[in-house]
C-alpha cells in the first residue's frame, strides 16, 4: 500500500467544475482515483482524475484519466489482432517449365 495524492475534477458540477485534492492509501494509483471518484460517479457525473505519489520519492510518474458512468465500454478498446506468422521458408520455390 502507498499513499497517493489525487485530484479529481468534476467539470459538470458547476461553470468552473468541482475540482478535489486528497492523500490516499491504496495498492495503485488508479484504485486511489477510484476511490476519491466513485460517490460522483455513482451520482452520473463524469470524473477527470490525476494522481502522484506521495512522500520524497513523489516526483516520479504522474497518471491520469476518466470515469465516465455507464460508458458502455467491453474493455476491448486499443485491442490489437496478433501478427500474422512467417510463412515456412520452403513454400516461396518456383518450377520452371522446359517444355
Amino acid at each position: 500500500m502507498a499513499r497517493y495524492r489525487v485530484t479529481a475534477r468534476v467539470p459538470s458540477a458547476a461553470p468552473d467544475g468541482l475540482t478535489m485534492t486528497r492523500v490516499v492509501a491504496a495498492r495503485c494509483a488508479q484504485a486511489a482515483a477510484c476511490e476519491v471518484a466513485t460517490p460522483y460517479v455513482d451520482a452520473g457525473l463524469c470524473v477527470d482524475w490525476s494522481s502522484r505519489r506521495t512522500g520524497l520519492r513523489g516526483l516520479g510518474r504522474r497518471w491520469s484519466g476518466r470515469f465516465v458512468p455507464g460508458d458502455g465500454d467491453d474493455g476491448l478498446a486499443g485491442v490489437r489482432e496478433p501478427r500474422r506468422p512467417h510463412p515456412p521458408a520452403g513454400t516461396a520455390t518456383a518450377e520452371l517449365d522446359l517444355g
